[in-house]
């Protein structure tokens, strides 16, 4: 008689199927003859049964209302908490960037799972949110950060038919205006600048020099090799990122790769580096001669040591981003040219941050048509 992989004869009357199921092996059985005809309707109804716990679909209580593990499972499966680890999580790791994953893993199992975890799928409720944001005290984009992991697991819900509708589609959370955090923008002065390059070891001397003459993200000039170097004119291509959790990716966004034109004090530093990293043609910025194993590392070591022995406030590295966009609108520099040096997708994205660095000039708005018009 032909064989059937995770199929076999239990008795006279039944067949038994095994497969694994989060990590455990089950067997059950079905009231089938097993004869060719029953075992292969039996392997049939276990590829079935595989398929839907690789989709995350699987329902226990479903597929067996009979057996003992029914009950175990009846309410797990069906429970925020385990579509949004077994289902939801292992979908999105699929196409995310490795530290958005982390990111996302985080806020459902610190953040999402206490309030909503033992919740059913269909039980979440806007009142249920609401209830859940008023207890909250961080910024509105902060909670529209906490609140798009469980808006897009919804959505997964709804297209697996497990739920109608996502009742979190068109949800936007009133929230009541807070002040701003001060270290969202929070740049460095000329004059701290100074002070922190007067202390700052040679190699990472330059690497902050080119940070703060560059804005570029700490994970994009973690990632820069000589290869996207041009010297002779100037020029750097930023086409990739390193972060805490993999080694280099894709830069944030489509936007986020671009190639630039060094100013003066951005291409010093990076002539300057040559002597400590160019012979090896790999990574441009290096930690005692080994590349950095993200942002991490080097707020570890290096940026933490050169401002506590300069005396200037400490920052994170992220505001050298924030210094180079503030000084350049500051000194009116055109914000479509700031906007695309930043590797920004939208002008409106750099005015939103920095608008309050850009001078005012209301009072000389038309003036240059007047002069104009004078001077016929």
């Amino acid at each position: 008689m032909a064989k059937f992989t995770g199929v076999r004869q239990a008795s006279a009357s039944s067949i038994e199927i095994s497969f694994t199921y989060l990590g455990e092996r089950f067997y059950e059985k079905l009231k089938i003859k097993p004869d060719l005809k029953g075992l292969r309707l039996a392997a049939n109804f276990r590829s079935e049964i595989i398929a839907a716990i690789d989709s995350g679909v699987f329902d226990y209580s479903i597929s067996f209302p009979d057996s003992r593990h029914a009950t175990r499972f009846k309410t797990k499966s069906k429970s925020l908490e385990h579509y949004l680890l077994n289902t939801y999580l292992p979908r999105f790791e699929r196409y995310a960037k490795a530290r958005t994953v982390k990111m996302y893993r985080n806020v459902i199992t610190n953040q999402l799972i206490p309030p909503f975890g033992n919740l059913e799928l269909h039980e979440l409720t806007i009142p249920i949110v609401k209830q859940w944001v008023d207890t909250l005290d961080i910024s509105a984009k902060s909670i529209r950060n906490l609140l798009s992991p469980l808006r897009s697991a919804m959505n997964e819900a709804v297209e697996d038919g497990l739920i109608e509708s996502n009742v979190l589609a068109s949800y936007s959370p009133k929230i009541r205006s807070t002040a701003p955090r001060n270290d969202e923008v929070d740049p460095i002065t000329y004059e701290e600048e100074d002070a922190l390059l007067r202390e700052a070891p040679g190699a990472f001397n330059n690497l902050l020099r080119f940070a703060l003459w560059t804005g570029l993200r700490p994970q994009e000039y973690l990632a820069l090799t000589w290869g996207d170097v041009d010297l002779i004119h100037g020029t750097i291509n930023i086409n990739k990122a390193k972060s805490d959790f993999v080694k280099v990716e894709t830069t944030k966004t489509k936007s986020s790769t671009r190639k630039l034109k060094l100013l003066s004090p951005a291409l010093e530093a990076i002539k300057a580096q040559k002597a400590h990293t160019y012979l090896e043609y790999a990574e441009v910025f290096k930690f005692n001669g080994k590349c950095y194993s993200g942002v991490s590392q080097l707020r570890r070591f290096e940026w933490d040591r050169t401002f506590k022995k300069s005396g200037v406030r400490r920052r994170t590295p992220k505001q050298t981003r924030h210094t180079f966009a503030s000084r350049m609108l500051s000194a009116g520099e055109p914000l479509i040219w700031v906007s695309k040096y930043l590797g920004h997708a939208d002008p409106s994205m750099t005015l939103r941050a920095y608008a309050r660095f850009m001078p005012d000039e209301q009072q000389a708005v038309g003036e240059k048509a007047i002069l104009r018009s004078q001077q016929k």
